[in-house]
């Protein structure tokens, strides 16, 4: 379940880099691209966008969180965390898409 939410966050982010400098043509800078493909998202005026980036956000914590603390609770945050972040994760390529 940790790898799950891990890649959850992964996919979303990288659909959403994929998009700002394919379809948009933002260039991507080498460093910190996570925090600039999020910054990108939130700070739009777009609503659509503006969720985009929060819901990275929200998958980027988890995805902290279970790939560097020791001690997570699996008995009930992670299985509710890996089925929310898959949703999340869903949500946020479907929308890119409908950009």
């Amino acid at each position: 379940m940790r790898s799950s939410v891990s890649r959850c966050y992964y996919a979303a982010y990288c659909t959403a880099r994929n998009h700002l400098r394919d379809i948009d043509r933002i260039p991507i800078p080498p460093d910190d691209t996570h925090k600039f493909v999020r910054e990108k998202f939130i700070n739009s005026r777009d609503t659509p966008r503006k969720q985009i980036g929060v819901s990275l956000d929200r998958l980027r914590i988890d995805r902290n969180r279970v790939d560097y603390d020791d001690v997570i609770d699996t008995r009930r945050w992670l299985p509710l965390t890996t089925a929310m972040d898959l949703l999340m994760s869903q949500q946020v390529i479907s929308d890119i898409g409908t950009l």
